[in-house]
C-alpha cells in the first residue's frame, strides 16, 4: 500500500504549533523541490529560527529525518522547547567562530535554508561559507532575496554590489575559468574571501532561481562536473555535414 504523505500547504493549514512565517508561494516551490527527499533520513539546517515553527513543520514534512537544525542569534530561541527530541536550536551567528566549529561536529546536510539576515554581504559569506556543508545532490536556499532590493537591508535597484549580483556571476562562473575569477574578485570585495573550493571543483551544478528564492544545487554522486564531451550520434548529415566532427570535451 502507497503511503501518501501530505503537502507541506496541508501541513501549514492543519498546523497548531509554534508559530512559522512563510510566503505562500514558498510553500508550493518547496513542495516540488523536496518531493524527491521526504522518504530519506533528512538532515536539515535552517539559519533563523524565530518562534521554531518551521522546524516542527519540517520535522513533520521529513518524517524519517533524522536530525533537524535550527540557527538563530537571538537567545530567546534558545528557551525553545520541542517534544522532538531530533529538533535542536543553536544560539549565535551562522557566521561566529563558535557556531562553526560547534556544526563541524554535525554530519552534513542534505539541505541548508538561509533565512537569516538577508543583507547581501551575510548571504553571500554564508552561502561561501556553508555550501561545502552540503551532502552531495543536497541544496542550499535563500529565501527572501526581494529584501536585495530594499534599503532596510542595505539593497537597493540600484546597487551594484548585492547578494543577487553574486548569483548572476556565480551562473557565469559555471561556464568557464574567467567567471570563476569574475565571480572570485566580486566575493572577496564584498566579505573578504576568495573563491571557495566548490566554485573551482565542480561541485555546483546549478542554480534556480523563484520569486524571492535562490536555490544552489550541489552535484549528485555520479553527476558530471562540468559540460563533459559533445555528443553527436546518427549517420547522416545532409545540411551540416562538418558537425560530425564536433565531438570536442568541454
Amino acid at each position: 500500500m502507497t503511503v501518501v504523505l501530505p503537502s507541506l500547504q496541508d501541513l501549514y493549514a492543519s498546523h497548531q504549533g509554534k508559530v512559522s512565517d512563510k510566503w505562500d508561494l514558498y510553500l508550493d516551490i518547496y513542495n516540488d523541490l523536496l518531493a524527491p527527499l521526504r522518504g530519506l533520513p533528512v538532515r536539515l539546517l535552517e539559519i533563523g529560527v524565530q518562534n521554531g515553527g518551521s522546524l516542527e513543520l519540517w520535522s513533520k514534512f521529513f518524517p524519517s529525518h533524522t536530525k533537524i537544525i535550527g540557527v538563530d542569534i537571538d537567545p530567546r530561541c534558545g528557551a525553545l522547547k520541542f517534544d522532538n527530541p531530533r529538533i535542536e536550536v543553536l544560539v549565535g551567528s551562522i557566521l561566529s567562530p563558535e557556531i562553526v566549529a560547534r556544526l563541524k561536529t554535525e554530519a552534513d546536510f542534505d539541505i541548508i535554508i538561509d533565512d537569516g539576515s538577508h543583507k547581501s554581504v551575510d548571504i553571500l559569506d554564508t552561502v561561501a561559507g556553508y555550501f561545502n556543508r552540503v551532502k552531495l545532490g543536497g541544496l542550499f536556499i535563500i529565501e527572501d532575496m526581494h529584501c536585495d532590493y530594499s534599503r532596510r537591508y542595505r539593497g537597493g535597484p540600484l546597487k551594484t554590489v548585492t547578494a543577487m549580483t553574486g548569483f548572476k556571476r556565480a551562473i557565469v562562473a559555471l561556464y568557464g575559468r574567467k567567471g570563476r575569477r569574475s565571480f572570485g574578485r566580486f566575493l572577496d570585495r564584498l566579505t573578504g574571501k576568495s573563491n571557495p573550493s566548490w566554485m573551482t571543483d565542480g561541485s555546483l551544478r546549478g542554480l534556480e532561481f523563484h520569486d524571492s528564492l535562490v536555490v544552489l544545487q550541489k552535484r549528485a554522486s555520479g553527476q558530471r562536473s562540468r559540460i563533459g564531451q559533445r555528443i553527436v550520434v546518427g549517420s547522416r548529415s545532409e545540411v551540416e555535414p562538418v558537425v560530425v566532427n564536433l565531438a570536442t570535451k568541454y
